[in-house]
């Protein structure tokens, strides 16, 4: 009788381990956006800003990460810059990244973009470049294109084109942050769908 009730603790404990354990969600921290695409006037630092604004914000939206919010990235890459530094011991800079106990750095980076006008239609295409990276590592696990137009986006129901806007004047309500925002968006859910633990 005590065999069969020690069994059953034991065998209770398991298997509420492993359901915690599978509902802890992975940590990401979401980096600055860059921009590899030439030519594009409306990109600058406030911009930047945002996209990795938007990014978080979908990315939380879709309740599969524990998402760093963007001044705790920040610090996480100011305490690796200063890893590689004599400024701090290497085991201070190991207690240093543990704090954070993010396993994932999301860099993105707008990769093309090009409007096109038919009549008095104007569409956007954007593309991002995406690398998902092991924070511990810096392996890139994941590498991916997500691409979005203005026209998709104006069809998505499920995207509320008002919530999010570049500062920039010049790009408010027009089809180029239509497309921004659908191709966020999209990363979010990529993101969303990959075996990440």
């Amino acid at each position: 009788m005590k065999r069969c009730v020690l069994f059953c603790m034991l065998g209770s404990f398991v298997f509420v381990s492993v359901v915690v354990h599978a509902q802890e969600k992975p940590r990401i921290g979401v980096l600055r956006f860059t921009c590899s695409a030439a030519g594009l006037e409306w990109f600058r630092s406030s911009v930047a800003s945002d996209l990795q604004d938007m990014l978080i914000s979908h990315l939380s939206g879709t309740q599969d990460f524990q998402v760093l919010n963007k001044s705790r990235t920040d610090v996480v890459l100011s305490m690796k810059d200063l890893g590689g530094s004599d400024r701090v011991s290497s085991t201070d800079h190991a207690k240093l990244m543990k704090i954070d106990n993010a396993k994932y750095l999301v860099a993105a980076s707008i990769s093309s973009s090009k409007t096109v006008l038919e009549g008095k239609k104007e569409d956007t295409f954007i593309a991002f470049s995406v690398a998902v990276i092991l924070k511990e590592t810096g392996v890139i696990v994941n590498s991916s294109t997500i691409a979005a137009s203005a026209e998709a986006a104006a069809a998505d129901p499920n995207l509320d084109l008002s919530q999010y806007s570049p500062r920039s004047e010049k790009s408010r309500n027009t089809s180029l942050t239509a497309a921004i925002q659908a191709c966020t968006k999209k990363t979010a859910v990529h993101l969303s769908r990959l075996p990440l633990s």
